[in-house]
Order: C-alpha cells, then structure tokens, then sequence
C-alpha cells in the first residue's frame, strides 16, 4: 500500500446531478480557489488572464505530463431522474410593474426577468468516492472541510450535498485510466489496466472551464 494513495468517500444527503462525472482536483480548485482569493472569490463564466490563479500549488501530486494524481468520481448503480429548473414571473408582483399611465411592459423573454423551465438529470446516488495522490493530504482534508459543501452541479440548490466524508489508504492502481488523460499520453499498461475504454473531447485540468485546456482525451467507461 502506498502511502500516497488515498481514497476519499463521500456520504451525500440529497441526489447529485452531473453529465460527466466530476474530478477530484477540479472540486478541490474550487476549495482551493476560494482559500486564496477569500473575500475576492467569485464565480463567472470565464475571467481575464490577469484574474486566473496557478492551481500547481494545490496539495496533489501532478504526473509529469501536467494532469494532477486525481481521479473521476467513483459510484454504484444508480437511480436516475429528471429535475426541472424553473424561474418565473409570479403574477403576485404585478403591482410593481405599474408604471401608471406610461405602458412598459415586464420583460419575460430576457435579462433579469427571463423564464424558463429547464430539464437536468439527478441521480440517486448516496455515496461516491475519489482515489488521490497526495503528499498533504492533512491539507486536502482542511480545503474540502471548510469550502466544499456538495458535489455536482447546481449545489445552491440543495443538489449533492454532503453529509459528512472520510480518508483512508489505499492500493488503488494509478497505471490506469483512472481520470481524463489527454490521448497523446495513453500508455499499452493503462490500456491494459482499464476495463472499457472511450474517447471523449473534454478539459482535463483546472480550470476545466478554459478552452485552452480541452483536448480529446481517453477515459475508463467504468
């Protein structure tokens, strides 16, 4: 058993949505991001040059070809579902809409007042599980601890929230397709230590929201 290796289980209190199963080192920039940046943290679609942070200095080990010793979510079977995102005008506030004699109109189709009724799939899944490379890994645990409340998308919404989470050694295999890997650096051993591979046009590394790190990649259909 190495002792780098860990695996990190999360007991979740609600279900989790996600389309591609999420990484651990990019829930742990999030944890990270947050940490350094304190009261200036904020979340966007994407930020300039000047606001991007260097996420090398995360407490993961990073494999020389740049992709952190993290690997993709872990889960069981699952029950799946669909929820649906809903935002509308409540006609309870009309009274704010009237302009008196001057006709303005509340736009629905646009801005701050837009509707819509939008489907995303949840899962019903109670515990999942990541397997990480780390040679601080008391640290790993005080980031996740203070900054990560849930997994998944749309956690401000109740989504993937966790109950509590817990570390142990592990002797899981690292010579696998155990996350993203650009396809450039498959090697015949993760090949051969993978169960189902496929090929997929994705980010992988933070920030996974960055164009500049999409790229096709090999990943295990586990």
């Amino acid at each position: 058993m190495h002792k780098m290796n860990y695996k990190i289980t999360f007991n979740l209190q609600t279900p989790i949505s996600f389309l591609e199963r999420p990484t651990f080192d990019g829930l742990l920039a999030f944890c990270y991001a947050k940490e350094l940046l304190q009261d200036k943290f904020s979340q966007k679609l994407s930020y300039d040059k000047k606001e991007q942070i260097d996420f090398s200095g995360m407490p993961l080990n990073i494999h020389k070809n740049g992709y952190f010793m993290a690997s993709s979510m872990f889960f069981k079977e699952s029950e799946e579902f669909t929820e649906r995102w809903r935002k509308r005008w409540d006609n309870r506030n009309d009274f704010k809409a009237d302009f008196g004699k001057r006709l303005r109109k509340v736009q629905i189709t646009k801005a701050e007042f837009k509707s819509y009724d939008m489907p995303y799939p949840l899962s019903a899944i109670t515990r999942v599980w990541f397997f990480v490379q780390s040679e601080n890994i008391a640290k790993v645990k005080y980031l996740i601890s203070e900054h990560l409340a849930g997994i998944g998308k749309k956690v401000n919404y109740g989504n993937g929230i966790i109950k509590d989470f817990e570390i142990k050694e592990s002797d899981f295999n690292f010579n696998s397709i155990f996350r993203p890997i650009p396809k450039k650096y498959a090697t015949p051993e993760m090949l051969l230590n993978s169960q189902k591979v496929i090929f997929n046009f994705c980010a992988w590394k933070p920030p996974y929201w960055d164009v500049n790190n999409l790229e096709e990649c090999i990943l295990d259909d586990i």
